[in-house]
């Protein structure tokens, strides 16, 4: 949870640990981004004025290592136009809710969206998209990442950013475990042509 007034950063703490959530509130959008980018969050709360980087650039950031299953709110105290909530809703955020906060109106949509906000391996196979699938089906069959660049016809960079995504989405600190998320949850199955094709 981000926002540059401490006053509200704590009425937010106050409403979202009402409802069980463990809360890492921050003053900026710079801290905001090291937070989420430490430990994938299930819900991500964001004042349109924030100091530093601006609310918009991190909510697209986010969207870009999460994907869309991870919810983001904005609040407002100063941007209450019809045209700010539509134009908050276009770069990501699933919901724009106009302060002072209304308790049992914020705490509501807080709950429709956690309901959503399963744990990141869980959620991965509508996340993931149809290359890093590709990319994880390798990894899970032993493939190193220089191999799974050359089979895939990608640079070694392209692999490692595709490889760092899957770890985000998946919520993964390694590929072991990302390749272990994966088994459990479906989202690859062994494949026994790729893995005898790296034997060989």
């Amino acid at each position: 949870m981000a926002d540059s007034d401490a006053g509200a950063r704590d009425e937010l703490v106050r409403l979202l640990a009402s409802v069980d959530c463990v809360v890492e509130d921050v003053p900026n959008g710079e801290t905001a981004l090291a937070a989420a980018y430490g430990v994938r969050p299930n819900l991500v709360v964001l004042d349109v004025a924030l100091a530093g980087v601006s609310a918009y650039e991190v909510c697209r950031s986010l969207r870009q290592r999460f994907g869309e299953r991870l919810p983001i709110v904005f609040v407002s105290a100063h941007r209450l136009e019809p045209a700010d909530e539509v134009a908050a809703l276009l770069l990501g955020a699933d919901d724009y809710i106009a302060k002072p906060i209304r308790a049992d109106l914020f705490l509501a949509r807080v709950r429709r969206l956690l309901a959503r906000s399963e744990t990141p391996h869980a959620v991965a196979a509508s996340s993931l998209t149809p290359r890093e699938r590709e990319v994880l089906a390798l990894l899970a069959a032993g493939t190193a990442p220089t191999s799974i660049a050359e089979r895939l016809c990608i640079t070694e960079k392209t692999t490692s950013t595709h490889i760092e995504r899957i770890l985000a989405k998946l919520g993964a600190h390694s590929r072991v475990q990302a390749v272990a998320f994966a088994y459990r949850d479906g989202l690859v199955e062994p494949d026994a042509e790729l893995v005898h094709a790296d034997l060989g």
